[in-house]
């Protein structure tokens, strides 16, 4: 689950870095474009695990990823819990 989470969010931050690339460049310092283009810059320069794992893992998508998957597997589980217990 977690993997599937994580390798989700890599999606959403694809389309957050297709977002950015499509505004007009007046509206592309707004704060809620940020991160996409720290996304964007990482994607294009992306650093595998193969390549280097500190810098790898360094990465902010991949970090957010992480941190995503986390909370949302959580988030998962305990409502899993929750359904199980209230049978």
């Amino acid at each position: 689950l977690s993997t599937l989470l994580h390798e989700t969010y890599h999606a959403y931050q694809h389309r957050c870095w297709e977002a950015y690339a499509s505004v007009d460049e007046r509206y592309k310092t707004l704060k809620m474009f940020r991160k996409s283009a720290k996304y964007g810059t990482e994607f294009s320069h992306y650093i595998d695990g193969h390549e280097n794992i500190y810098k790898y893992y360094m990465q902010e998508c991949e970090s957010d990823a992480r941190e995503y998957a986390k909370v949302a597997a959580e988030d998962y589980e305990a409502k899993i819990y929750e359904y199980w217990n209230s049978r």
